[in-house]
């Protein structure tokens, strides 16, 4: 027979059983909305009145992101619709390259980086121009700058030259302007993208390093 009871008690409420599927799932949306939520925050759950490891946190929360914004395999399956209906929105244009070729400054970069995120490394290498105001101007891109410095212009002077003469047309304001004159018009939401039937490009290979994941 019980006589006394105490409602206070000191055990511990942490469950390392709750599956971070089932987290996924259900926090989904605070996720969407603030993607930046920090595992230390997450992993003291109020409304089920318990506690999760961080490791169960962290899979909860890249679970939630693949939910929102698609596993790597998804987003590279629809690179082949993506370009069908930049085709169907843009029917024979290709307005970076004539942009650039509408005077932007005879000079091609060439420039690679590693990327990180949900591409898991790889490289992006892109073909960049330079506009009259200086800026990358983008020609095209692939998964897989100069101004005339003082000692130049007091040589000009000291000439009698005008540093003007030497500049590039592609400087002038009208050249600037005719490098952004073509556009790129808007396309439909991904749901409605022609689905055009070619194998699925695949991600580049990723070998998970050894140590502590990156953090979220």
């Amino acid at each position: 027979m019980i006589k006394t009871i105490g409602p206070d008690h000191s055990c511990g409420k942490d469950n390392n059983t709750i599956r971070f599927v089932f987290l996924a799932k259900n926090y989904v949306e605070e996720f969407r909305i603030n993607p930046n939520w920090g595992m230390k925050e997450f992993h003291v759950m109020r409304s089920h009145n318990c506690t999760i490891s961080l490791n169960q946190a962290y899979k909860a929360k890249r679970k939630a992101l693949d939910l929102i914004t698609g596993t790597k395999e998804e987003q590279f399956e629809m690179l082949w619709d993506y370009c069908a209906e930049l085709r169907k929105s843009n029917p024979g244009t290709t307005s970076c390259k004539q942009g650039f070729l509408a005077r932007c400054r005879p000079i091609i970069g060439i420039d690679g980086c590693h990327l990180k995120g949900n591409q898991q490394r790889g490289q992006l290498l892109t073909a960049v121009g330079n506009d009259g105001n200086i800026n990358m101007y983008p020609i095209a891109f692939a998964i897989v700058e100069g101004i005339p410095c003082n000692n130049a212009i007091v040589a000009i002077w000291v000439k009698k030259g005008e540093p003007e003469m030497y500049v590039h047309e592609c400087y002038t304001v009208e050249q600037y302007m005719k490098s952004y004159n073509p556009s790129i018009l808007p396309i439909v939401s991904f749901d409605q993208w022609p689905k055009i039937g070619i194998e699925p490009l695949l991600p580049s290979i990723y070998k998970a390093q050894p140590g502590r994941p990156k953090k979220l």
